[in-house]
Parts: structure tokens; sequence; C-alpha cells
């Protein structure tokens, strides 16, 4: 019965103008009607109130008359019409629209409606209470400290024949004048030095053996 009662309200605002529209209205009308009733009354053409007068009592002088009857009388139950429409929407005003919500109003009512992400639905979803789960070691052998430094080991070369030779040579702290060695610092200076190698400590070893030959 409400919907029935509802849809019968409707149908009626449909057809009522608002309610600036319905004073315009009935105002144009009314001039209107006016006018046409002037006009006929001035024109060299039935007057209105004479084509009503003939209508009703069908003496209708010539086609042409009856034409202008129907015209005129058209015309102005068309105004009537629209004047009476406007009147009754006057009276009886459509009902009002519904209020335009505000948008804080209007996204308040969004995010109610709108269902929360399927991720926080979840069991295992994060907050701020959830307690951090212990990580399982990896199982690269590389995690293990041991494995670490067993991969990382540094292997070094055996000492060379020429390196344990050079290193059994003792040099005499104070070598005699006569000896080379002494010459030899001689002639090159007590400030420049000069780095052993193979060939000099075979030739300083040769002439060490010559000198205690002779």
């Amino acid at each position: 019965m409400a919907n029935q009662k509802s849809s019968n309200q409707s149908l009626t605002d449909f057809f009522k103008p608002q309610y600036t529209d319905a004073i315009y209205r009935l105002r144009n009308s009314l001039l209107a009607l006016l006018a046409l009733l002037t006009l006929t009354h001035l024109l060299p053409i039935p007057a209105l109130y004479t084509s009503i007068w003939r209508l009703y009592f069908r003496s209708f002088r010539s086609t042409l008359d009856k034409t202008f009857a129907y015209l005129e009388l058209g015309a102005a139950g068309l105004l009537l019409l629209n004047a009476a429409q406007a009147t009754w929407a006057i009276k009886y005003p459509r009902s009002p629209y519904p209020p335009i919500p505000s948008p804080a109003k209007a996204q308040k009512s969004l995010q109610a409606a709108s269902p929360a992400p399927s991720w926080r639905k979840g069991s295992n979803a994060l907050s701020p209470n959830t307690t951090p789960q212990r990580q399982l070691p990896f199982s690269s052998p590389a995690s293990d400290p041991r494995n670490l430094a067993q991969s990382y080991s540094l292997s070094f070369p055996p000492p060379s024949p020429d390196a344990s030779f050079a290193s059994s040579i003792s040099v005499p702290p104070s070598p005699s004048p006569s000896s080379p060695l002494a010459a030899y610092r001689g002639r090159r200076g007590a400030g420049v030095g000069r780095a052993l190698d193979r060939s000099l400590l075979t030739r300083l070893s040769q002439a060490e053996s010559d000198s205690d030959e002779s």
C-alpha cells in the first residue's frame, strides 16, 4: 500500500512544474488567453465566444467559419489547461528533492560501504602485537664460520732454494780493509745501498774463496 502511494505521488509530481515555473506559466497562460480574446474580437474572424456558441448549437455558416472556430477553441483549451496545471502545482507543490550530502558525509558513507581489504582479514595479518618468527639457519656451507674460514684459508708457497741460500749467508760485521767487499763499499760510497741478489752473492762468495786461497 505504501509503495503504491509513493508511486502515485511520484507520478503526480512528474506532471507538476516547480513552484516558480508554475507561477510564470500561470501568468503567461492568462496573458495569452486575454490576447486571444482581444485578437478574435478585433480581427474579421469569429470571436471566441461566438465560436463557442456556434459549436454548441452546430450552426456554422461555412467551412472556413468552422475551421476558425476549432482553431480558436483549441488554443483557448490549451491555455486553460496550462493555467489549471500551474494553479494545481502552486496549491499542491511537488515534494522537495532529498538533500545533497556533504563531501565529508559522502566519504564516510563510502568508507563504511566499502569492504575491508582481503589482506587485513587473514589470520596471519601483521599487527602491532605480532611477534617476529625465528628465522631458520641457511643450509649453505658458507653459513658455518668453520667452513667459511676453510674456504678462505691462505696457502703460501714453500720457500725457494735461492731464498734459503741467501738467508744462510751472513755478512761479517767488520770486514777487513783488504777484502773485496770493503773495496766495493769504498767505491760505491757509504750512503748508497744495493739490494742483495743471487748473482751478487755468488760473486762475493767466489771473491772470498779466491782471497782465502791466495
